[in-house]
């Protein structure tokens, strides 16, 4: 889900938002699913849903992967032994070392900031180790990662427990002489503060999506789905429908989206009944199928990305030596998750009769049997199709709340303003979240409550503890109000001493109302006009009078001045800052 929805999605439409925005600025960025994910799977290591990704993204954005690492390529499998205690198995080509031509090194590769010469990507040694030398190889270790047995039997008995032995490959039980750092990424909430408030300058703004029943009727087939509304399909024929529903895709491919999309997923598993080969060596899948028992429906859901698609790619479904056969012709090319080792480097062709509940051919091929008394039936290959739109964001005004808190899905933030509508950003939890112990800011962008203007009005902020399914205490450090370059405008410090003086518990809240009224001029907020409020002021005028053209100037300006620093530098409120301005400042200055 995370890596459909940030890690794809979301980062192609905001390079291609910021690019529209800024011809000149750097779009080579990748957003991390490990920013989104622990926002959106209630604390656990299962999947979650597609509005919750999207109302993260639109409240709260999302960090790169150089701001939190992502390592789609390492596979971690945790088990548990006869003591209870957490042992870790791995393939040790894949995990213990990193070599200079496998998927690892390459991943590695794609998120290093570390550049040679050339401007080539290369290992940041401050991360990672040189090892030895293996088939002219050179090896390395992540630093960090992976200690000796000889560091390990160093450590405290209490640090010694974020550490299990790493095995042999194949999962056998040969140790290899290291240990593991355990880092369970799903439970690790973005807490970096710079990271998380820049996030906010690249947010979502709209989604939409269209469904098409699945054969257990587990969701209802949709026309239209938004944040706000569902609409249904205007017949009830599954074909019609499941037709438009293709069609829908296609063209939201033709204007340039990425389509995310889920099913029931069992693409390649079985060779002949679900997917062939063709003479390119393609993996195509005609036919996707799922699990059932004399329970229901074995689900195994999975989220992918539909990249585009190709109405001539051919697949001789029924075997019959030619591609005539309805059904045989059209294909969505889909890009997954798990690495160039899977299917076509990391792609798949999916046949649009693949898509119906019922196949156009007659003779298809029958799901797989089994001997397990569980049988296989055709699924469709999509059940559901979204895309979204996604902009720079232009941020006057941020409220942040600074909490340490055992339960992170317990918390929403409210926000609102005198005659304004409230701001509300929270983080959607389902089923009962298993609690995740989260210290840092919640951020929220509420320039929407500021009008046109930010001077002399109040802001309230409400921090509520909601969990309904575990007793939890959160304490309250401070609540701010901050610029676009994250300079403190207001704020309220919670702290006695050493004793932070306000907690909450569960279905408690805290409401505090910062006012934000300033002199013109008062480029710092400390409710003087002093020499360094005129040193900025006039800093802003040399700039102004530097023989550049106007968008050096400009370039300059938003660099160093804050939406509301600029509000409080026209001081006769005519929207223009000009030589009006700083006479009024220099006869300010002068008496």
């Amino acid at each position: 889900m995370a890596c459909t929805t940030a890690y794809y999605q979301f980062t192609y439409e905001a390079r291609k938002a910021l690019y529209h925005y800024d011809p000149r600025a750097n779009t080579e960025f990748t957003y991390s699913p490990a920013s989104l994910y622990p926002q959106i799977n209630d604390g656990g290591n299962w999947g979650s849903w597609e509005y919750k990704a999207y109302r993260v993204l639109k409240n709260r954005g999302a960090l790169t992967v150089e701001e939190m690492p992502y390592d789609g390529c390492f596979d971690m499998r945790f088990y548990k032994d006869e003591n209870n205690i957490r042992t870790y198995y791995s393939d040790p080509t894949r995990i213990n070392y990193i070599t200079q031509d496998d998927y690892a090194y390459n991943n590695i590769l794609l998120h290093s900031t570390a550049k040679d010469e050339n401007g080539n990507r290369i290992i940041n040694e401050n991360d990672f180790e040189k090892v030895d030398v293996v088939g002219g190889k050179q090896r390395y270790r992540r630093k960090g990662e992976y200690i000796t047995e000889s560091e390990y039997n160093n450590l405290s008995a209490s640090d010694q427990e974020y550490y299990v032995p790493v095995y042999g490959n194949n999962y056998t039980e040969v140790p290899t002489g290291l240990y593991w750092h355990v880092a369970r990424t799903y439970r690790a909430i973005p807490r970096d503060e710079q990271a998380l408030f820049n996030a906010l300058k690249m947010r979502l703004d709209s989604y939409e999506g269209w469904s098409i029943c699945s054969p257990n009727q587990d969701h209802a087939s949709k026309a239209l789905i938004t944040e706000d509304t569902t609409v249904d399909w205007d017949t009830t024929d599954t074909k019609e429908i499941e037709d438009q529903f293709i069609s829908n895709i296609k063209d939201a491919l033709d204007h340039g989206k990425l389509v995310a999309t889920s099913t029931s997923f069992h693409y390649l598993d079985f060779e002949g009944n679900t997917y062939l080969k063709n003479d390119k060596n393609e993996h195509i899948v005609f036919q996707n199928v799922t699990q059932y028992n004399r329970f229901g429906l074995l689900r195994s859901g999975h989220e992918f990305t539909i990249v585009g698609y190709d109405d001539t790619i051919e697949c001789d479904i029924n075997n019959d030596g030619d591609t005539d056969d309805p059904g045989e012709k059209g294909a969505f090319k889909i890009a997954n998750s798990w690495g160039t080792d899977w299917g076509n480097d990391g792609f798949v062709w999916v046949m649009y009769d693949a898509v119906h509940e019922e196949s156009a051919l007659d003779d298809c091929p029958a799901p797989p049997e089994t001997n397990d008394g569980s049988t296989y039936r055709r699924y469709p290959a999509f059940e559901e199709a979204y895309v979204i739109n996604v902009s720079p964001q232009e941020i006057k005004l941020v409220s942040e709340v600074d909490v340490t808190s055992q339960d992170y899905y317990s918390l929403s933030v409210d926000n609102y303003s005198f005659h304004s509508q409230k701001i509300t950003n929270d983080i959607i939890s389902d089923y009962g979240s298993t609690p995740v112990v989260f210290s840092g800011p919640i951020y929220t962008d509420i320039t929407r409550l500021c009008g046109s203007e930010i001077n002399r009005k109040d802001y309230t902020v409400k921090l509520n503890s909601d969990s309904k399914y575990h007793t939890t205490k959160t304490i309250v450090k401070g609540i701010r109000l901050k610029d676009d370059k994250g300079n403190i405008v207001s704020e309220c410090s919670f702290k006695n001493g050493d004793v932070y003086m306000k907690e909450l518990t569960n279905n408690e809240s805290l409401e505090y109302t910062l006012c934000v009224n300033f002199e013109k001029g008062d480029l710092n907020y400390d409710h003087e006009l002093n020499a360094d409020d005129y040193g900025k002021i006039m800093e802003y005028f040399d700039i102004l009078n530097e023989d550049t053209n106007e968008d050096e100037k400009n370039i300059k300006i938003g660099e160093k001045f804050s939406s509301f620093q600029l509000e409080l530098l026209d001081s006769n409120d005519d929207g223009i800052i000009d030589e009006t301005d700083s006479n009024y400042f220099a006869s300010m200055l002068n008496s």
